[in-house]
């Protein structure tokens, strides 16, 4: 309750640094709450550098929940260095309606501001900048409905690779127009979505190329995992945390990449996945 002091037990370390609201007394850590504060970690081990949400992106401060995990916390904080900039630092900013409303403080990010109107920039561009580290020469190939289809035509274009992309024949031709524009070559096949995927990995095998799948390769999810870290930087510097985050849910690659950043740097977050009922 706002005004009112919280207590909490310090019985295991979780890689957030007690902020100077705290005080002990007879083992316990008080602190006047405003909102809700989230601290697990006693200030004498606490990360030097940015306590609390490691906002400077350097991992050998965090303590990572699950270090064997596929996606690499150093790979998340490192992409943040290859995305071109025009899909960083979108714009993020208490609603202050929708605060009022529902008796919060709720903050909106808005990853759309950006040349492709959409988040998938971010993941695309680390795949691809990756995939050129490695050497891979592989074609690329993938299917999609429009967003996915323009993030990897506009990363293509800009480092001059070729890349085919297979659309229904029912897909949104605004959006099948930018990806030709962006320099894809386009097929449209089948009737719906899956159908379209099916002929992507049809042709992909024939030609020995690399189907890319939105949400499978671990570098799309790392990309995304930006967006945690923009989110917890801004959040930091008013000393406060999340209690929550809500994510979009599709095929999981913003979530996953999200989510892997939170429970390392704010493990306290509950991250919620947002879907629709049908």
């Amino acid at each position: 309750v706002a005004g009112e002091y919280a207590a909490v037990k310090i019985v295991e370390c979780s890689g957030i640094g007690l902020g100077s609201r705290w005080r002990e007394r007879g083992g316990f850590w008080f602190a006047r709450c405003h909102a809700r504060y989230f601290a697990a970690k006693p200030q004498q081990t606490a990360p030097k550098c940015c306590a609390p949400h490691h906002q400077c992106g350097d991992t050998a401060c965090m303590q990572d929940p699950f270090p064997q995990h596929r996606l690499s916390l150093a790979r998340i904080a490192g992409s943040a260095k290859v995305i071109p900039p025009e899909f960083l630092h979108s714009p993020q900013y208490n609603c202050e309606p929708l605060s009022d409303a529902l008796g919060c403080q709720l903050t909106i990010k808005l990853d759309f501001t950006n040349p492709i109107r959409s988040f998938k920039g971010r993941g695309a561009s680390f795949f691809v900048s990756e995939m050129q580290q490695r050497g891979d020469k592989r074609a690329i190939v993938c299917a999609s409905a429009g967003n996915w289809g323009q993030a990897m035509a506009y990363v293509c274009r800009s480092y001059g690779l070729p890349i085919t992309i297979y659309a229904s024949v029912n897909a949104n031709p605004l959006k099948v127009a930018r990806m030709k524009a962006l320099g894809a070559q386009v097929r449209q096949e089948g009737l719906d979505f899956d159908a379209a995927k099916d002929a992507a990995k049809a042709y992909a095998h024939s030609i020995n190329g690399w189907m890319v799948e939105d949400g499978l390769e671990v570098e799309i999810s790392e990309g995304h995992g930006t967006m945690a870290m923009e989110l917890l930087s801004g959040y930091a510097r008013e000393g406060a945390a999340l209690d929550a985050v809500t994510i979009p849910l599709g095929n999981g690659a913003m979530l996953n990449g999200m989510a892997r950043w939170f429970k390392a740097a704010s493990p306290a977050t509950r991250v919620l996945g947002v879907c629709a009922a049908n």
